[in-house]
């Protein structure tokens, strides 16, 4: 019956039980169950005519989601809500009627049905990820619920043929024979047809006059048919665990499963099968399954098993449903758990690909619809990002969290179970149009900054900063540090220090000189300049760090060859730009070559790293420069 109310139009019920399309349709549907005809349609007609006249509030669609769909508070007050923004859409675009509370059911259907025809609403649907359209269907659905009996009667088919199996033998011997002979499975061949004759012989004293193909199809109404062998049923499964079994599959079903697959079945059973020896996997638990239920009972394909002929799988509204009873972030195994009849990898990919559900933490996801945030508190974020924004062109999510915490903790007790990353990632998708999230990093769409340009634009907002400030900054974005970026508008002055290039005059041909002066080979390893005595003074003493800042960006003549720049090391070969050296790895084979090591992994990785060649005590192309080291050492004898 309809959730909206009890009072009944008469008139309107016989003009419905009048329309004869109607009528017939829903007739034919339930002719075939054995119900009285027309009683069950009057109930319908009187299901359809409470939904057409009666009126919906808001209030009465909240209770509704509560009581009957088991929906935690904050999803109902959000499923409400969505009703009331898509009714002030309704109004400001001129949709008559643009109500939908407060109004007969089939008038606010009726606008439903417009602003499902509208493509702007349906834009501005896609944005919001979908949240009108699946109000809407939860409401439809308060109003409308008569529709469900006539789609359960309609999987029924009188019309299915099945196949007539022969009655000119014993089935209940040929079953024992086999289980007798062929626990393990019978080939459909001469050899083990005979054998089978001479078992059945033995035990019932009696010859089998069927030719090897009258026998085969006798015999396939025998057991269960797995990869082209034949099985007697009880040797794959035992009496008791078959009770077990099928108490499970009707259990499920009862509770409301629409489809049970094969595999979760096997998965959830799997203790109960373990005795079971001969039962290999969920494909032959199918063919199990198919050959031992009741006839008629249930419907069989492929992968899943129903108690619907027509079945329609909609594995994402029911992931929904579960997400939205819980009112919380669920982990990804407690969802696989509770929905254990659907395929784990196909949960997992819900999940995880759907804009509906939203990470927490790792492993740890929630529905979209359990974030609460008022309009007033969406423009109050944007202030608070927009803030940063204009003073350095982008926003770090940290710093925002921050701001959030301290200014609005109404919106935090509303979210309290959602962690900081989780609000982030509910932020970003109401936002999808304003700003730009990408990770840690916020900005304008027009802009939609990387990572890397923020550690350019954080270089220019900073004409001063230290190795600390970058680390810091690299632990809040959660990436590496972009040097490359950071050397295009600072200098790294020493260990500690990073200023701005315009307070740096570099002359370059003296420096170039000065450096020459240490050239007596193709290269030279950068922490072999030790003296700086011959290098023109520019405001602050140098080193190898300011050294590694000048190869990088103003040199002429040189470059610096290296696996990487860091924090806290120089490292890598100095080499003429139009010298024979042009790789690392040849600076690095270079440098092998010449040493006094055995040319072997470990000890090649750990010389690099000892004279400052690498960053870190690991290089990707380790073997090629040692395959090089060695064909330097081969020539020069």
């Amino acid at each position: 019956m309809s959730m909206v109310g009890k009072d009944v139009d008469e008139t309107l019920v016989e003009s419905i039980l009048n329309d004869v399309s109607w009528a017939v349709k829903l007739s034919d549907d339930i002719y075939s169950f054995g119900r009285n005809t027309n009683s069950l349609l009057r109930e319908q007609a009187q299901a359809y005519a409470v939904g057409e006249k009666n009126i919906v509030t808001d209030i009465q669609f909240f209770n509704y989601l509560h009581k009957h769909e088991d929906m935690a508070d904050a999803s109902c007050r959000s499923y409400v809500s969505a009703i009331r923004t898509a009714e002030a859409y309704a109004q400001n675009h001129n949709h008559i009627p643009h109500k939908i509370y407060d109004c007969p059911f089939k008038e606010a259907s009726k606008l439903i049905q417009m602003l499902l025809n509208d493509e702007e609403f349906l834009r501005f649907d896609i944005k919001q990820h979908n949240r009108f359209r699946a109000a809407f269907k939860k409401f439809l659905k308060m109003g409308g619920q008569f529709s469900t009996i006539a789609r359960k009667y309609s999987s029924l088919d009188s019309k299915e043929v099945v196949k007539t199996q022969p009655k000119d033998f014993d089935k209940e011997k040929f079953e024992k024979t086999l289980l007798q002979r062929y626990r393990s499975g019978m080939q459909f061949d001469s050899i083990d047809f005979e054998n089978f004759r001479e078992m059945y012989d033995a035990l019932y004293d009696e010859l089998l006059s069927f030719s090897d193909e009258a026998l085969e199809e006798r015999l396939r109404y025998c057991g269960v048919i797995y990869k082209d062998r034949l099985f007697p049923a009880e040797g794959i499964i035992d009496s008791n665990t078959k009770e077990t079994l099928f108490s499970y599959i009707d259990n499920c079903f009862s509770a409301g499963k629409s489809v049970l697959y094969y595999k979760a079945i096997y998965r959830d059973l799997s203790d109960v099968f373990a005795s079971c020896f001969t039962l290999t996997d969920e494909k032959m638990l199918k063919a199990y399954i198919e050959y031992s239920a009741e006839e008629g009972k249930y419907y069989f394909f492929s992968d899943y098993m129903s108690v619907e002929k027509n079945v329609k799988i909609d594995h994402v509204e029911e992931i929904e449903g579960y997400f939205l009873s819980a009112g919380k972030p669920k982990k990804l195994d407690d969802a696989c758990s509770a929905l254990s009849h659907i395929p784990q990898e196909q949960v997992n990919r819900i999940i995880t690909m759907d804009s509906h559900f939203l990470r927490n933490a790792k492993g740890e996801y929630f529905h979209a619809d359990i974030f609460e945030i008022s309009t007033d508190e969406l423009e109050d974020i944007a202030k608070i990002i927009n803030k940063f924004i204009d003073a350095t062109g982008y926003a770090i999510w940290t710093n925002v969290w921050n701001v959030i915490q301290q200014e609005m903790p109404l919106f935090i007790e509303n979210n309290l179970y959602l962690s900081g990353l989780g609000i982030r990632n509910a932020i970003a998708q109401r936002y999808a149009d304003r700003f730009h999230f990408k990770r840690a990093v916020i900005s304008l769409p027009r802009d939609r900054h990387a990572m890397r340009d923020v550690y350019q634009l954080y270089a220019k907002h900073h004409t001063e900063f230290t190795a600390d400030d970058i680390y810091n900054l690299s632990k809040e974005l959660d990436t590496v540090v972009y040097f490359d970026a950071l050397s295009e508008v600072s200098v790294r002055v020493s260990h500690d220090l990073f200023v701005s290039k315009q307070w740096i005059s570099f002359d370059v041909e003296m420096i170039d000189r000065a450096i020459e002066s240490f050239m007596s080979k193709d290269y030279i390893r950068i922490r072999e300049i030790d003296s700086f005595l011959a290098f023109p003074f520019v405001g602050y003493e140098w080193n190898e760090y300011m050294l590694e800042s000048f190869l990088i960006t103003y040199s002429k003549k040189f470059t610096l060859l290296n696996n990487g720049l860091s924090l806290n090391n120089v490292a890598g070969a100095i080499v003429k730009k139009d010298g024979k050296i042009k790789e690392f790895e040849d600076a690095c084979a270079a440098v092998l070559s010449e040493s006094q090591i055995e040319l072997r992994r470990s000890e090649a990785l750990n010389y690099l790293a000892d004279v400052n060649m690498i960053t870190r005590r690991s290089y990707k192309d380790l073997d090629t420069a040692i395959r090089k080291a060695t064909q330097i050492r081969n020539r020069k004898g």
